[in-house]
């Protein structure tokens, strides 16, 4: 939830305006506030991968870690995939 939250207020503000708030932030708070940056991620959309179940292919189990299930590509980064979807698109060409 914090994720959404800090990007869609960058989105709103801009990086300017969001780095100067949070800043403020962070030193009214005593340094409790972790600073905000613009390559902070946003909040991860992950697909449930397809499963091939009558495929002849060699079956993984993958089990993403809950920092990259839940944390997302920056605002503005060209690769917009979670690392979830990545490494299922992976496993997949390689023959998985």
């Amino acid at each position: 939830m914090s994720l959404s939250t800090a990007s869609l207020s960058h989105a709103i503000f801009g990086s300017w305006l969001q780095g100067g708030v949070t800043g403020a932030l962070r030193k009214l708070s005593g340094n409790r506030i972790p600073l905000w940056n613009p390559y902070l991620p946003t909040a991860a959309r992950c697909r449930k991968p397809k499963a091939d179940a009558g495929s002849e292919r060699p079956r993984v189990v993958y089990f993403p870690s809950c920092a990259s299930r839940t944390m997302g590509p920056a605002r503005g980064d060209p690769e917009q995939d979670a690392l979830p979807v990545k490494t299922a698109a992976l496993l997949r060409k390689a023959g998985f």
